[in-house]
């Protein structure tokens, strides 16, 4: 049985590894085509703003203290 799942998942990988091979290279030769005009000066949206960078970060690292403590109580 061991050796059905194995003989199993060696072709499934060896048909996912050739799909994604093919997908990147097929899109490769579509970003070479493309024509990206970028514009620096265009202001910008609420994400350049650096307060809510900061913001975000204090929140994520009380989430991340929270969770590390595990409720306090045992």
């Amino acid at each position: 049985m061991k050796n059905i799942t194995n003989n199993l998942v060696g072709k499934f990988s060896n048909k996912f590894l050739a799909a994604f091979a093919a997908i990147f290279l097929l899109s490769t030769n579509a970003m070479a085509e493309m024509d990206i005009d970028v514009d620096v000066n265009k202001g910008g949206g609420w994400y350049t703003n650096p307060i809510y960078w900061v913001i975000g970060g204090v929140v994520l690292i009380l989430v991340v203290a929270l969770i590390a403590r595990g409720g306090g109580k045992k």
